[in-house]
C-alpha cells in the first residue's frame, strides 16, 4: 500500500481512535458476562485450570471457548490489573476490527471502497458500545476480519512457473500462498473458539474452499480444526455442562421454556 492508501488508513485509525477514546468508560460492565470473563482468567491463571469460581463448587466451565478469557490471563500474568487495564483489550481488538476490515475491503473493491467501509464500522453504535466493556465481541470481530482478508490474500498468488491462481484440488501454491492460507485456518478457528458464534465462519471457509475446489487445503483445515472442536464438544459432554451452540436454537435463550425454533 502506498501513497493515498496509506493516509487514508492513518486517517481512519486517527478517526476511530478518537471516537473509542470518546466513548470509553473506566467502571465495570452490569451485565454479568464480563465478571465471567474475568472470573475464568483468573482460573486460568491461579489454578491452570478452565473452572467457574463464583460457583461454590468450582465445576468445570464449558459455556465459554478459552481465547477471550485466554488474552485476560496474559494480560494479568504482564502485570494488568483493574477493569481500565483489562478493558485495553477490546478497545485495541477494535482498532485492529478497523484496520483488518480496510485491508480486507481494499483487496476486493479497492481504496475508496475500503476507506468508506472502515468508516461506517467505526461510526457503528454496536462497534463503539462494545469496545469500551470486557466483552469477547470486538475479538471476534477482529480475529474474523483478519480470517477473511488472508483468505482473500490467498487467493492471489499464482503457482510458479503460470500466470494463474492455484489450481484445481489445491495444486500449484507457492510459499506465499500457503502462508496466507495457514493465517486463514489459524483465524477461523481462533475466531470459533473467541466465540462459538464463529461456527458460520468455518462452514463459509469450507464452502469457499469446496466452489474452488481446492480438496487438499479443504481436508487439512477440516482436519485441523475437528481436533480441538472434537476435544471442547466431548469435554462439554463429559463435563456434563451447558452447550452454547445450542442456545441458538431456543425461541428465546433467557426464557428456554418458550422451546426451541422450528422450521
Amino acid at each position: 500500500m502506498k501513497g493515498k492508501g496509506i493516509y487514508l488508513l492513518l486517517g481512519v485509525l486517527v478517526v476511530q481512535l478518537l471516537l473509542t477514546a470518546l466513548v470509553f468508560m473506566p467502571t465495570p460492565h452490569t451485565g454479568g458476562d464480563n465478571a465471567g470473563y474475568v472470573t475464568l482468567a483468573h482460573s486460568l491463571l491461579d489454578q491452570g485450570a478452565y473452572r467457574e469460581l463464583w460457583d461454590p463448587q468450582e465445576p468445570s466451565h464449558t459455556k465459554y471457548p478459552p481465547v477471550f478469557p485466554l488474552l485476560l490471563a496474559g494480560a494479568m500474568a504482564l502485570g494488568v490489573k483493574g477493569w481500565v487495564g483489562l478493558k485495553a483489550i477490546p478497545f485495541l481488538s477494535t482498532l485492529s476490527a478497523g484496520l483488518l476490515t480496510f485491508l480486507w475491503v481494499r483487496g476486493r473493491a479497492g481504496i475508496a471502497m475500503a476507506g468508506g467501509v472502515a468508516i461506517l464500522l467505526a461510526l457503528s453504535d454496536g462497534v463503539l458500545d462494545y469496545s469500551r466493556w470486557i466483552l469477547s465481541d470486538p475479538t471476534f470481530l477482529a480475529l474474523t476480519m483478519g480470517a477473511l482478508w488472508a483468505l482473500e490474500r490467498a487467493g492471489h498468488p499464482a503457482p510458479k512457473g503460470t500466470g494463474e491462481g492455484p489450481g484445481a484440488g489445491g495444486e500449484g501454491f507457492d510459499p506465499t500462498s500457503r502462508r496466507w492460507l495457514s493465517l486463514g485456518f489459524a483465524l477461523v478457528i481462533l475466531a470459533y473458539f473467541t466465540r462459538s458464534a464463529g461456527l458460520p465462519l468455518v462452514v463459509a471457509t469450507l464452502g469457499w474452499l469446496g466452489l474452488k475446489r481446492w480438496w487438499k487445503p479443504l481436508a487439512a483445515f477440516l482436519t485441523v480444526f475437528l481436533i480441538p472442536a472434537g476435544l471442547w464438544w466431548l469435554r462439554g459432554k463429559l463435563k456434563g455442562g451447558s452447550e452454547y451452540v445450542a442456545e441458538f436454537w431456543f425461541i428465546d435463550p433467557y426464557r428456554p421454556e418458550l422451546g426451541r425454533v422450528g422450521v
